[in-house]
């Protein structure tokens, strides 16, 4: 196996490399499809997006989308994205032009290698366009009616599939041709949007990233509040011992004195009510606290109603004395 090497600003040949097949060696070029974008802060966004037009059309270029935001005031823009298309081997130039409008605030290129995909499509191209011309002969030595419907048929579906290949590999080869460039312009008071992962494997960094981030903001912050965290394990434990043994104090107690530990209730626990002999309810709020049972203590009973006595007593003033000898 040989090989050689081309180096070229953004072309989409940057190398090329060999495979050998028995005797006969196929020479692939590289081919590469290069996309970049750049952010840029400008003082007139209106005349630098015109520069970026200019210098996509001097490179042979186009510009491909464009999209604008108005300022406050309704007038110049504020924010304006644009996209471009040049030569593959111009791309260099052309973003070199474009850095020179103002202030670079971040820019980004990629170039991802499609060779062994232009060349998987351009075989599988190759393959059906032989299928369907054999397919085409055996149509025209077919007998009978059924067999030219089945191979026409079939033809149609291979058809079918060889347009979607073409079509595809047409898109391959423009997108190596043509590079593409997005640039953001942005005032000196806008905020500049950050660009966003381009691929499945740029978000997955991404995203390992902030996963890692997050993780160190995590530690800090655990970190800050560990001396907190101990003074509170500390103070549940010695909490927690205060309660085992108060518990274990009215267990003590309880086993100590069984009359009174039935009268009082457990920590915890709803107060009992005593029942008289007479089924009278007493609440636990007028149950005795002396060490004297319910039965031992004195029954109130209500007191007689008695007739009221007369506060007036006969006077001995006032009677005769005749009455008074008696």
């Amino acid at each position: 196996m040989a090989g050689s090497s081309n180096s070229g600003s953004g072309s989409a040949s940057s190398g090329s490399g060999s495979s050998t097949s028995g005797s006969n060696a196929t020479v692939l070029d590289r081919q590469m499809v290069t996309t970049g974008s750049v952010s840029i802060t400008v003082e007139h966004i209106d005349e630098a997006r015109a520069q970026v037009e200019s210098a996509a059309t001097s490179a042979g270029g186009y510009v491909q989308a464009r999209d604008e935001s108005a300022g406050e005031d309704g007038g110049s823009s504020s924010y304006s994205s644009i996209t471009i298309r040049v030569p593959a081997d111009k791309y260099d130039a052309t973003l070199e032009s474009i850095r020179g409008i103002g202030q670079v605030t971040s820019v980004e290129t990629q170039a991802e290698d499609v060779t062994l995909e232009v060349a998987d499509t351009e075989a599988r191209v190759k393959t059906l366009e032989s299928s369907i011309a054999s397919l085409r002969t055996m149509m025209e030595q077919a007998k009978t009616v059924d067999e030219m419907l089945a191979v026409e048929k079939e033809i149609s579906t291979r058809q079918e599939e060889l347009d979607g290949l073409k079509a595809q590999l047409q898109t391959l080869k423009d997108d190596v041709a043509m590079s593409t460039l997005k640039v953001r312009l942005s005032g000196p008071d806008a905020e500049v949007e950050e660009p966003g992962p381009q691929s499945f494997f740029d978000g997955v960094a991404e995203g390992w990233n902030d996963f890692v981030r997050n993780i160190g903001y995590f530690l800090a912050a655990l970190g800050y509040m560990l001396p907190l965290l101990v003074v509170l394990a500390v103070l549940g434990v010695a909490l927690w011992f205060i309660i085992r043994r108060a518990v274990r104090n009215s267990k003590a107690r309880a086993a100590a004195n069984p009359v009174q530990a039935a009268r009082q209730p457990m920590p915890g626990q709803m107060p009992q009510q005593a029942v008289r002999p007479n089924g009278i309810v007493i609440p636990a709020a007028q149950q005795p606290r002396g060490p004297q049972s319910a039965s031992q203590q004195p029954s109130q009973r209500p007191a007689a109603h008695t007739k009221p006595q007369s506060n007036e007593t006969p006077s001995t003033g006032d009677a005769p004395p005749s009455e008074l000898n008696k």
